[in-house]
């Protein structure tokens, strides 16, 4: 008879089983994962408005005991956090409209949009502390939506230069691309040169 292995969801199951005996003075809702970019650290998240629902990122191959063991030692900052998110409410992104001097935040500071008439080439641009629009965009969000990734494209072409040359990457520089927020995340540059969520 052949011994059993662990899959990944009985692994997943039994961690949140562990984490269900720990005795943190209230019980929680574990949300148990496993992150195959962590090597050894257990990640712990709490999000606004989420009542009693803890995230917990795995490194793979931690045993059930010892991935309890680093929750337990946080029990104070999960207890404090969670009691804290509870009056909070989740974050939504502003609504917008579109109108002339409402604001766009562009390297930390506020933009007035303008609408004028600035040329067929550049839609959108944030140009001498103004975001300057066509009068009448067919796509408005479109249009903001690429002079978001076309100006951020330039501004991150400028600033990595000095970086690439640091890296000694300058014979074989990284490509970049600005998406649009609909998955926001960090990334992190691999050594196929690409920046990968």
């Amino acid at each position: 008879m052949s011994p059993h292995t662990t899959t990944e969801a009985e692994h997943l199951a039994d961690v949140a089983a562990r984490l269900d005996r720990l005795d943190l003075g209230e019980p929680f809702r574990w949300e148990v994962t496993v992150n195959h970019r962590r090597r050894t650290r257990v990640g712990i998240k709490i999000e606004p408005g989420a009542g009693n629902t803890v995230h917990v990122d795995l490194p793979p191959g931690i045993s059930p005991d010892d991935a309890a063991e680093l929750v337990r030692r946080e029990r104070t900052w999960i207890t404090r956090t969670v009691t804290h998110m509870r009056t909070q409410t989740p974050i939504s992104p502003p609504i917008r409209r579109g109108i002339s001097g409402e604001t766009f935040d562009w390297l930390g500071r506020p933009h007035p949009l303008r609408p004028t008439n600035i040329g067929s080439s550049f839609p959108a641009t944030f140009r001498g502390g103004s975001f300057l629009v066509p009068p009448d965009p067919p796509k408005p969000a479109s249009a903001i939506i690429a002079a978001y990734r076309r100006d951020g494209l330039t501004w991150t072409i400028k600033r990595a230069k000095p970086w690439t040359r640091l890296l000694g990457l300058q014979h074989s520089p990284p490509s970049y691309a600005v998406a649009d927020l609909g998955k926001c995340c960090w990334g992190i540059y691999e050594n196929t040169h690409r920046i990968s969520p």
